[in-house]
């Protein structure tokens, strides 16, 4: 079964079980607006929710309920789930975030981002190695990249000239084999 979730800034979490045709209320972590969304499909469906002024939020029971993650306070404008669990959030002032507790305690991924003003509007992780994190924000870099786990940063390469990329994200290519073999990956 296909489940899609959107965040609709203030009117709670929207759920389709269609890939999109209908969609239904799917509860709401509070009365503040949600900017970010992701799924761990490995927890039965639980759902992270990152907020505008209230942290990051926990659903395991696919937004009926939710309850505060250890990240109970400001502005989240990212979130981003590795294949071992392992959260990520970026966020308006405290830079990027680390949670390997599933979003019980975090940890700053601030190593060279001091510079930047540590707002981070997009994350991605490469699903192929999670030690490579790229980061969007305004100031220094525009687009940044760690390929250590978020240990140190660096400018994620000569040609991008955008300053504050709300989003990254990794898309597939077109199998380029005859026998239909899996894609690669390219960030977009």
């Amino acid at each position: 079964r296909q489940v899609l979730y959107a965040d609709a800034n203030g009117g709670g979490i929207g759920k389709s079980t269609d890939p999109g045709n209908t969609w239904q209320q799917a509860g709401s972590p509070g009365p503040f607006p949600v900017y970010s969304l992701t799924v761990d499909a490995s927890a039965a469906h639980t759902i992270y929710a990152g907020t505008n002024g209230a942290g990051v939020w926990t659903s395991s029971d696919e937004g009926v309920t939710w309850q505060s993650t250890g990240r109970s306070n400001g502005m989240i404008l990212s979130l981003a789930l590795d294949r071992a669990g392992v959260l990520y959030a970026g966020t308006n002032a405290a830079g990027a975030q680390v949670s390997r507790d599933r979003g019980a305690s975090w940890t700053t991924l601030d190593a060279g981002l001091d510079s930047i003003g540590r707002l981070t509007y997009g994350l991605w992780i490469d699903p192929r190695n999670a030690k490579k994190i790229m980061v969007g924000n305004e100031a220094v870099w525009g687009l940044g990249w760690s390929q250590d786990g978020g240990a140190t940063w660096s400018d994620a390469g000569a040609g991008f000239t955008g300053g504050g990329p709300r989003g990254v994200a990794g898309a597939p290519l077109e199998a380029r084999r005859s026998d239909g073999g899996a894609g690669e990956r390219r960030v977009v």
